[in-house]
């Protein structure tokens, strides 16, 4: 056997141990192989031994001595052990019996029985004759026909009741209870359950395992005899006991099915109930109501409606009609297993009938078993390869699994067929009114368990001896196996629904009896002529039978003896060529291959052969033990999953529902005691006759009824329960089946809370037959077979394969290295399986130290040596099928010793009990209903093993690994090829018994180096040395499995233990649900959900916050438990952590500011550390096994790590009640560190919990350290196998943990102890190394509004933080140079990202960064930091970069909100980018006829051409007049003039006849002059704020606007004209020209008209003019005056200079002058004026 790695991704040797899981994951595989091996054994499966033939191949050579298989081979393995005659009372009894005697076995009650005419005597077959013996007669005396034995019906019977029996007469079936109170003896009493056979005998009788009776009827039909009491409705009616009894149920019975929501419906206590009850007390006599009753399975439904004699007469009619078909029913077998019930009538005909919809019974076939068997024979009688088919009904189907020859091979030949076919003839013409004789006829029937077959269902023996091998099965199961159905599935998708037809499989005959039985070794099968069988036996195998010799004078004559066990030695002989060379080898037979053995044969002079059994008759035969003991009930019900079933992975863990609620859940005092909050109202019984109270009180102790009278009733005691349990762990454990309650049905349940479902071949394996090899462990006894005659019980005994293995080895003694016979014993078994043997005699408990010696002698003396051979030259390129090790060298092949084989055999067969069933199964609670109140139960806790079995599995592990200590030493005490093992150049030697029996040689030169040898051959003694390295290598992996197997059992024994204390907290057996014990031993994420459990169990919130400071006695005592037997589950972080938690509570006892507090916080802190650096399980830190589906904030994360009993998370919490803000940032951090791979593992652990036992020094913090992160080194490992938590989550946990507790201090108030802690955490973060959690760290605070807090960290780290991954954000960036007094950096930041293209940004964003570069820029120079020179320079380029970019802003505003056809690029160049004023001026602003941007971006550029300044003025103008309609010639000829320089295209002026209608778009209405005067004064603002006067022309402004106003004053009324006074220096001021600066203008204005007009201006004009300067001068006035009583204004400010200066004065008299050289009156003009002057003249005073 060889460990294949099964990664080729492998390629060094020492890399093999760099995974601590890898060695025992490819252990684990060897195991599966030879589990998988022992299923598929030849020798496993009886079908299987029919299929097998002797192993022939084209180079055999075939011999003629050779025997062929299916052939019998003396043994003499049988022998009579005692005889135990029956007791002297029961003797004189039978000698004067009156009418007829029977004599019987129970073998499952180890009864054993005898009746006498109305008498039955019952006693026991395990215990001495004297001892209990039973004693019933039938009160109405009549003659017994039959008897029978069942279990009793659950719920009708109490505890006490162990079996019940059945008594039948010609009259009457009747129902004895054999009860059993506490350690007495069985006693037998009659119950009232009697039914009448109306005048039919019951001659069979037989049960199931549920209690069902069946009984057989003399005229063929089927009847059941069904009892129940029916107290059920007065239970019904306390509905508190009614649901007790179906939690009671559904916790500790096997009742798959329980509501999920239990009402309780409230007791009503009014008259009628208790005026029923009172009328009970009063009826006396009353008796419990019961039922009893014969129901016939044979009956039609017509004749239910029948007269009972109707009935009758037809069925006397019409007698061969019955279910039957075959006469009496003289036999019935149940097989339990498969559901089928199987009926033998007198005339061999066999009937299966399908029992498992009770109370229906179905008839599926019906077999004339002596018609079909001789069709068989004549098959087989002819040569035929395959059997003929049949067609009618009641001839069953003809197979020949192992062909034409196995057939043969089972009737000795075809001339053996034809034997049996004369004499069955033969005996039909002698006897024809007897067929029942014929040897051809079954006279019995066995059951075929499933643990000995699969499809072969049943076996029935002839009178002849002849077995017939049949099957219940579908043609279609029987070819291709069964399969198991899906829980819940209804019956015909059963694979063990029986088919319409029985299929006969295989014929056996018996041996020969004529023949001598020491002449010869092997025994042709052969049906004798002279004897006929009155009992016969089958089971597992091994067929005994009692033959009656026919013809005999002497009718007291006993019975031959002829017993058979299944053979599996190396007995033919084979010779083969190879390489030319004739090898010899020894081969088993194959086929139903069986020693036979006459146990009471005994040897005489004249060598003949004494066989037959004293007592006459055998009247039974049956195994003595009936009783499966509870490993081998595991063993074979234990079938190996697929590879499919096995890559399913782990079943996911399950959370009670008040953890999912985030809820402290509450527990009750005692576990395991009933579920309700009170004690629930006892159950009611009837009233009794008080004549009879003795009797009454028996009775109800016998019934389940409560006793009313005769005895006392002990009321419940009511415990006030503070706590609710979690968990409650059933009475029921896997070793007697889990209960499904939890298997996967594969409907929808409501409910979130309920566990993981689990397949059924999980829950409950099918049974396998195996290897009979594979169980020998297992028969500590010898095999006892019993049979009963008049003479007594008589017991045979036959020594199982390992007994005689042992007494070979003990008769051998010192002589055991050479002793023939044990060579023999290997050469017929096999070496590995002799090595195996003789290792499980080595650890067998009651074997003396001296045999073991022996026997581990006899092993290594036949060990056998691993090899390395190089493959055929014709074959050197290919690695042999099944072998892909790394270690072996391309062009070799590898084959272990026999001793490495048998180690792995031994493991594996020691572990097949329980290596692939879970060890813990969970169902969630039942929600209990009361009232309008309801509740949830704990969740059904249902355990593997219980301790006392634990042990039993856990001893002989124990032993083997002290063993293999011993053995493999060499192979143990070091790891193979590292550097702590020792350079040796010895080699084996298996003599020397001082020291270490293998391993001596392991001086590998190129020791941790796997090279390339195909390129070149090994010497003979590398590869001899490299096989034993190999070896070395799979013993140590074995002995690594062993050794965690055996911590695992101890550990779950310690687990169910410590549950059961009062007070230690629960146990999480949720995290363990559904995970077999092979996938916690061999995978990592078996290992966490240990730890995980055990972490929880330590560090539980009820053992660390109680009355007392420290941790329970209890709870230290666990922790050293696991500590010293555990410690591959209980890691060092566990055990570091419970030292930190105990030292921190009792920290926190002492009062702040005492030393001895200081002290234990230090320690705390270090201890946390040291189990910080030893935490590398992701689901025990994240306190969770599976992801939730979605991103978690960080305070669920923390809180789910609370409830989880994460060890992290509760450290923390009272790292921070202790106030050490900076110890919880190191150990989160070093944590952390564990799942980024980022630092070395974990100290050693040292005084933390010495263990006592001895560790190895490679066994120290083995399965507890960080794994190769290969997949995982960056944290983002993926998914597990079975778990879905990955260190990426661990790492999440640490920083969410820490982030928590930072953002819980910074939310106190400032200046609290609680801010300045977070302060000084905030410190301590900022100054870890660690760039991703720093980088972490800044996002938490960024994200959770502390960017305050974040952006006065002082850090470059921050900095470059900020810069790399906040680019998005650069007003943090920014804010962070503000906060620092960095404004050079603020303002080149923002800088550039005004006009970088590396991002993509919007036009206000870049704007809004400009704006922000010229306030860092102001504040540069107002600090006076750095060259003023250039920081004023590059202001200047950022303003003026601005104000390019804010006119880039308006003309992308006008674009989205006008009707311009823009191209989508252009858009996105206008919205994204900054232009330059060129592009700008040149693609937008000129072509779309933006003139305010036009001269915007002239006044930018500093243009000065006046020409084009007044062109886009006048434009702007024209466009914001026209288009425009008129009346007056006169007017449309002026605006036509005014167009002239303009940029526009055809202004739209219209000459309308005086007839149109007026309107706003005449010019004569004025309308334009309001939207003119906007657009002007708003450019003008911009444009002269900035000191624009090269693009703000005012005379030409004022030249223009006072042309527009003179053409539209000529057409007005004199009140609209005389409004307009002043109408263009009012719109210059209003734009922001001074008063001053615009009457100056005007008056410039008039003086050029005047000189160009010929003869100067008319009076009018001049008048006009005076009108307009004295409006200006009155608004002047009066703005100005609006600054001398309020804030002062520019009017004012000018004001008080024009008035300084004088100007202002001298342009009141010059236009007085002008005034009075006016003609006409003035005078309202010069009041004006003097008004004027006269406010002017307060700005004096």
């Amino acid at each position: 056997m060889s460990l294949t790695a099964g990664n080729n991704s492998v390629t060094s040797q020492s890399d093999y141990w760099n995974d601590d899981f890898l060695p025992l994951r490819n252990a684990g595989k060897s195991i599966l192989k030879v589990l998988r091996s022992d299923e598929t054994s030849t020798h496993g499966d009886l079908y299987r031994r029919i299929l097998s033939t002797t192993s022939t191949t084209s180079n055999t050579i075939p011999s003629d001595a050779d025997p062929i298989n299916h052939h019998y081979f003396s043994d003499g393995r049988w022998k009579h052990a005692q005889s135990m005659p029956l007791p002297p009372f029961l003797q004189e009894k039978l000698a004067k019996a009156k009418q007829y005697s029977m004599m019987g076995l129970f073998p499952e009650a180890e009864l054993a029985w005898l009746t006498i005419d109305d008498s039955i005597f019952l006693w026991t077959f395990t215990r001495s004759a004297d001892g209990e013996l039973l004693y019933f007669q039938v009160p109405s005396q009549q003659p017994i026909v039959s008897v029978g034995i069942a279990p009793p019906k659950q719920g009708v019977f109490r505890e006490l009741v162990e079996w019940c029996l059945v008594v039948t007469t010609k009259e009457e079936a009747m129902l004895c209870a054999l009860a059993r109170k506490e350690n007495q003896a069985l006693s037998l009493i009659r119950t009232r359950f009697v039914i009448p056979s109306d005048f039919v005998s019951f001659i069979s009788i037989t049960s199931t395992k549920a209690g069902r009776i069946f009984l057989g009827g003399q005229d063929g039909n089927l009847y059941e005899l069904d009892y129940d009491l029916l107290v059920q409705a007065q239970y019904a009616a306390d509905d508190a006991a009614k649901t007790q009894r179906q939690l009671d149920s559904f916790y500790d019975g096997s009742a798959p099915s329980c509501p999920d929501v239990l009402v309780e419906k409230p007791q009503s206590a009014g008259l009628i109930t208790t005026g029923k009850r009172v009328f009970d007390n009063l009826r006396a006599a009353r008796q419990p109501p019961r039922k009893c009753q014969r129901i016939d399975h044979s009956k039609s439904t017509l004749s239910s409606f029948l007269p009972d004699y109707i009935d009758k007469l037809i069925s006397s009619a019409f007698s061969s009609n019955t279910t039957t078909g075959g006469g009496p029913i003289k036999q019935m077998v149940v097989d339990d297993e498969r559901q089928v019930l199987y009926t033998l009538s007198s005339r061999g005909w066999i009937c299966a009938l399908d029992i498992a919809e009770a109370p229906k019974v179905t008839l599926a076939a019906v077999l004339d078993t002596a018609a079909t068997a001789r069709l068989y024979l004549e098959a087989v009688s002819r040569g035929k390869m395959y059997p003929p088919q049949t067609y009618n009904q009641r001839e069953g189907i003809l197979k020949f699994p192992g062909g034409g020859e196995a057939a043969q091979a089972g009737v000795g030949g075809m001339e053996g067929a034809r034997n049996i076919l004369k004499l069955a003839e033969t005996n039909k013409s002698s006897r024809r009114r007897s067929p029942s004789n014929s040897i051809l006829t079954p006279v019995s029937i066995e059951v075929v368990p499933t643990k000995e077959s699969t499809r072969i269902t049943l076996v029935a023996v002839t009178a002849g001896g002849i077995r017939y091998y049949l099957s219940s099965l579908t043609p279609n199961t029987l070819n291709a196996g069964p399969s198991q159905a899906p829980f819940g599935a209804p019956r015909y998708r059963s694979p063990w629904k029986p088919h319409t037809k029985l299929t006969l499989c295989h014929v056996r005959a018996p041996p020969s009896m004529d023949e001598k039985i020491g002449s010869t070794t092997s025994h042709s099968p052969s049906v004798s002529k002279d004897h006929r069988v009155d009992a016969a036996c089958y089971q597992m195998g091994v067929f005994f039978v009692a033959f009656q010799k026919t013809g005999g004078m002497d009718s007291n004559a006993g019975d031959i003896l002829v017993a058979s066990s299944p053979d599996s030695m190396r007995r033919v002989i084979q010779q083969y060529k190879k390489e030319n060379v004739v090898k010899t080898t020894e081969v088993a037979p194959g086929g139903v291959c069986e020693a036979v053995s006459f146990p009471m044969s005994m040897g005489s002079s004249n060598n003949q052969v004494v066989t037959t059994l004293p007592g006459g008759r055998v009247w039974d035969i049956c195994p003595a033990h009936s009783r499966q003991h509870k490993i081998m009930s595991l063993a074979l019900r234990s079938k190996t999953p697929t590879d499919t079933e096995l890559g399913f992975g782990m079943a996911p863990a399950y959370v009670p529902p008040s953890k999912r609620r985030g809820k402290e859940p509450a527990r009750k005092v005692g576990r395991t005691g009933p579920v309700g909050g009170s004690a629930l109202a006892s159950q009611s019984s009837y009233n009794q006759s008080m004549s009879s109270v003795a009797l009454t009180v028996f009775s109800n102790l016998l019934f389940s009824r409560p006793v009313r009278e005769g005895l006392a009733i002990q009321k419940p005691v009511v415990k006030q329960e503070e706590r609710v349990s979690l968990y409650r762990v059933s009475k029921r454990s896997g070793s007697e089946g889990y209960s499904l309650s939890a298997a996967d049905t594969k409907t929808k349940t409501s409910g979130s809370s309920r566990s993981a479902r689990l397949s059924p071949w999980l829950l409950s394996p099918d049974v396998v037959p195996l290897n009979p090899l594979a169980l020998e462990h297992l028969n500590t006894t010898s095999n006892t077979v019993i049979s009963l005659n008049a003479g007594g019980l008589h017991y045979f005994q036959s020594p199982s394969t390992l007994q005689q293995l042992s007494a070979v080895i003990l008769a051998a003694g010192s002589n055991v290295k050479s002793d023939p016979k044990v060579d023999q014993f290997f050469k017929s078994y096999g070496y590995a399986e002799g090595c195996a043997m003789c290792l499980q005699l080595v650890i067998h408990v009651e074997t003396s130290q001296d045999h073991k010696e022996l026997a581990l002698r006899a092993a290594m003396s036949r060990a056998l040596r691993p090899t390395l051979l190089p493959l055929p030259t014709d074959d050197n390129s290919a690695q042999p099928v099944g072998q892909n090790d790394p270690w072996v060298p391309q062009g070799y092949n590898y084959t272990s010793s026999a001793l490495c084989d048998a180690l792995g055999m031994v493991l594996a067969r020691l572990m097949r009990p329980v290596w692939h069933k879970p060890a813990v199964v969970v169902t969630e609670g039942r929600t209990l209903k009361r009232g309008f109140k309801s509740r949830v139960t704990p969740a059904k806790v249902e355990l593997l093993l219980e301790d006392d079995t634990i042990e039993e599995v856990r001893r002989p592990l124990v032993i083997l690994q002290q063993v293999m200590s011993r053995v493999f030493g060499k192979a143990i005490e070091h790891v193979p090829l590292t550097r702590s093992m020792k350079t040796s150049n010895d080699q084996m030697d298996v003599d020397d018994e001082d020291n270490h029996f293998l391993t001596r040689a392991l001086g590998y030169q190129r020791r941790g180096q796997v090279q390339s040898l195909s390129e070149s051959m090994l010497r003979p003694d590398e590869a001899e040395l490299l096989a034993q390295q190999i070896e070395e290598r799979d013993i140590h992996s074995f002995y690594r499995l062993l050794s965690r197997t055996v911590q695992l059992l101890g550990l779950l024994s310690h687990l169910r233990r410590a549950h059961s204390m009062p007070d230690m907290p629960e146990v999480e057996w949720g995290l363990l649900h559904g995970i077999t014990l092979e996938k916690i031993v061999l995978t990592k994420e078996g290992q966490e959900r240990v730890e995980s459990v055990l972490n929880s169990l330590i560090t539980s919130s009820d053992s660390l916050k109680s009355a007392v400071p420290t941790p329970s006695a209890e709870v230290t005592q666990l922790a050293q438990t696991f500590a010293d037997q555990c410690y591959h589950f209980f890691s060092p972080g566990s055990r570091y952590a419970y030292v930190g938690f105990k030292c921190a509570q009792e920290a926190l006892a002492h009062p702040i500011g005492q030393s001895r507090r200081a002290v234990m916080v230090k320690q705390a802190v270090e201890a946390f550390k040291h189990a910080a650096k030893n935490w590398y399980s992701a689901p025990l830190i994240t306190g969770r096994l599976l992801q939730s589906g979605e991103s978690s904030g960080t305070e669920e994360i923390v809180q789910r790590a609370r409830e989880g009993d994460s060890p992290l998370a509760k450290a923390c919490d009272l790292l921070i009640e202790l106030g050490d803000v900076a110890a919880v940032v190191d150990i989160c951090l070093l944590t952390a560190s564990n799942f980024t791979g980022k630092k070395s593992s974990g100290m050693e652990l040292v005084d933390a919990f010495p263990s006592t036992s001895r560790v190895h020094s490679w066994e120290k913090g083995l399965y507890h350290r960080r794994q190769e992160m290969k997949t995982q080194g960056n944290g983002q490992s993926a998914s597990a196998l079975g778990t879905n938590v990955t260190s990426k989550d661990g790492n999440e946990t640490c920083r969410a943990i820490i982030f928590y507790h930072l953002s819980k201090l910074l939310d106190a108030p400032i200046q609290t102890p609680q801010y300045q802690l977070g302060e000084s955490m905030v410190s301590v973060c900022a100054s870890s190394a660690d760039m991703e959690f720093l980088h972490a760290f800044f996002n938490y605070l960024f994200e959770n509004n502390l960017k305050d807090v974040l952006l006065k960290i002082d850090s470059k780290d921050l900095e470059k933080w900020l810069v790399e991954k906040k680019k998005d954000q650069p007003s943090l960036l920014l804010r962070f140079y503000h906060l620092h007094g960095k404004q050079l950096e603020a303002a080149q930041v923002a800088w550039n990202r005004a006009i970088g293209t590396t991002q993509e940004l919007s036009l206000d964003e870049r704007v809004e960064s400009l704006v922000q570069a010229l306030d860092s820029y102001a504040a540069a120079m107002d600090n006076m930091g750095g060259n003023q020179e250039e920081l004023s320079r590059n202001k200047k380029m950022v303003e003026e970069k601005l104000m390019i970019a804010r006119l880039q802003g308006r003309i992308l505003q006008a674009m989205d909100s006008t009707k311009y056809e823009v191209k989508e690029e252009n858009l996105l160049e206008l919205s994204s980018s900054l232009l330059s004023p060129n592009v700008l001026f040149n693609k937008y602003a000129m072509p779309f006829d933006m003139f305010e941007l036009c001269l915007l971006l002239l006044h930018v550029c500093r243009h000065d051409d006046a020409s084009h300044v007044k062109q886009f003025w006048k434009s702007l103008m024209c466009d914001e007049i026209f288009p425009v309609s008129t009346r007056s010639e006169r007017i449309f000829q002026a605006l036509r003039e005014f167009t002239d320089g303009s940029l526009l295209d055809n202004p739209v002026i219209k000459l309308v006849d005086q007839s149109s209608p007026s309107g706003d778009e005449y010019f004569e209405s004025g309308r334009w002059m309001k939207g003119l005067e906007g657009r002007v004064v708003a450019l003008g603002r911009d444009l002269i704020g900035a000191s624009a006067q090269n693009t703000f022309p005012i005379d030409f402004l004022i030249s223009s606007l006072e042309q527009l106003r003179l053409v539209y004053a000529s057409v007005a009324s004199p009140d609209a004209a005389k409004e307009t006074q002043g109408w263009a220096c009012s719109i210059l001021v209003s734009a922001g020209v001074p008063f001053m600066v615009a009457l100056t203008s005007y008056d410039q204005l008039v003086e050029n008209e005047n000189h160009l007009t010929m003869g100067g201006v008319d009076a009018n004009r001049r008048r006009e003019h005076l009108q307009n300067s004295i409006k200006v001068l009155e608004n002047f006035v009066s703005t100005a005056r609006a600054g001398l009583y309020g804030n002062p204004n520019p009017a004012y400010t000018e004001m008080c200079r024009a008035m300084a200066s004088g100007n202002l004065q001298s342009g009141l008299e010059a236009f007085k002058m002008q005034l009075q050289a006016l003609p006409g009156d003035v005078s309202e003009e010069e009041e004006r004026l003097k008004a004027v002057e006269n406010k002017t003249l307060e700005f004096y005073r």
